[in-house]
């Protein structure tokens, strides 16, 4: 239990910090709810939930369900597929818009001794928007380090950041850095994790960055 406490009380604090210094800005929550369907030698695949909450998480936003096939090629490589549907209100308009989203990857990861851990993720989306005609299409990157703790219930540690480019407008759209993240151990088919997200996203009228300060919940639940 002093490890869950521990790592709360540095996980709240990092984020408070970085909310004072940008009060003006969108406070948010997201929940994210993975199932682990039973996995065969090399082939993994789950369900995907995502609920999020803006406007000072007063507000739903976006929820998103849909199902993943992920492959290992070795140790090293993991390719991937994924479809979603995606309900997402737009605040400002009060309006309720679909999106169905086509999903492929390519994955890499990398151990350094026992403890250290690298993960980069590299999705290609083919998107099909309400509120867009026609398909579009955009590249998000990922690159993540972890350190393996397992101590007590607090499993590990991490920090990733992931960019966004949208193929559209030939730029980068989108950027979510997480400077920390915890995962918790549950038991034997459970794990949860905390992770704190500044998400910035590019803004045309007028130009320039909006800024999100996300507090996220991550629950893999495994079969």
């Amino acid at each position: 239990m002093r490890s869950i406490y521990f790592g709360l009380v540095v996980f709240v604090l990092v984020m408070m910090g970085s909310l004072s210094a940008h009060a003006d800005s969108d406070f948010q929550t997201w929940q994210w709810m993975i199932f682990h369907l039973p996995k065969g030698e090399r082939f993994r695949s789950h369900i995907y939930t995502d609920n999020r909450m803006a406007d000072s998480s007063r507000r739903m936003k976006t929820m998103i369900i849909g199902p993943r096939l992920q492959y290992e090629v070795n140790d090293s490589v993991q390719v991937g597929a994924g479809y979603l549907f995606l309900d997402i209100h737009h605040l400002k308009r009060d309006r309720w818009q679909t999106e169905h989203r086509f999903e492929s990857e390519l994955n890499f990861k990398h151990k350094f001794g026992s403890k250290w851990k690298f993960h980069n993720r590299n999705r290609f989306e083919s998107r099909l928007r309400e509120s867009k005609s026609g398909w579009t299409f955009r590249t998000r990157s990922r690159y993540e380090l972890r350190y393996q703790i397992n101590k007590g219930r607090l499993k590990s540690v991490y920090a990733n950041n992931e960019l966004f480019w949208d193929h559209d407008i030939n730029q980068f759209s989108e950027n979510r850095l997480v400077p920390l993240g915890l995962q918790f151990d549950l038991g034997n088919s459970f794990d949860l994790t905390l992770f704190y997200m500044i998400q910035s996203i590019r803004q045309f009228n007028p130009s320039g960055w909006n800024q999100n300060h996300i507090l996220g919940t991550h629950l893999n639940i495994r079969f």
